[in-house]
């Protein structure tokens, strides 16, 4: 009996010892989420909403500021563009006033030479449709001519063909009167 009562605590031993093993297991996977959610727990104290809504609003300012600051630069900037522009432009009027003009004057004569060349050959063709019309219309007054003088012709060939002929007498049926007398 000895022997069993060494196997005995050899086995509680071994059993105790692995419920020790798997509790100090399952502490070890059970703690995790736990460590997890505490630091999340600490981090989200550190952020609360409000601290989160200042911080968004400080930031979304900063970078407003920022942009501001930007359109005054580039307001600046293009403001002294504009003027070395104006500057330019004034100076360079002048030249364009009189390459204008210039233009001006250079394109006026070359529309009345062209006005005049318009008018010459408006001249030229009207008169030849002119003398055309005059042409066509004799031609075709001649040939009314003779085609009333073909039909003249044709008619009194016809008169001459055509004997003269006595009216036949017409009878007057009674089969009218019939009629009008069973209705």
């Amino acid at each position: 009996m000895g022997k069993l009562k060494t196997y005995q605590q050899q086995l509680q031993g071994i059993v105790d010892r692995g419920i020790n093993a798997a509790e100090e297991q399952q502490k070890k996977i059970s703690a995790k989420p736990f460590n997890f959610a505490e630091k999340l727990e600490n981090d989200l104290r550190a952020y609360s909403v409000k601290t989160l809504r200042r911080r968004y609003y400080g930031y979304s300012d900063e970078v407003f500021d920022q942009l501001r600051s930007l359109n005054s630069r580039f307001s600046n900037f293009a403001g002294d563009l504009v003027a070395k522009l104006e500057r330019e432009a004034t100076e360079s009027t002048d030249a364009i006033s009189e390459a204008a003009e210039s233009a001006v004057t250079e394109v006026s004569k070359t529309a009345r030479k062209a006005a005049s060349k318009v008018s010459d050959t408006t001249e030229e063709v009207a008169s030849d449709v002119s003398e055309a019309a005059d042409h066509v219309a004799s031609e075709v007054s001649e040939a009314a001519e003779d085609v009333g003088s073909d039909i003249s012709s044709a008619v009194q060939d016809a008169r001459k063909s055509v004997e003269p002929t006595k009216p036949v007498a017409r009878k007057t049926t009674s089969t009218t009167k019939k009629s009008t007398a069973s209705t």
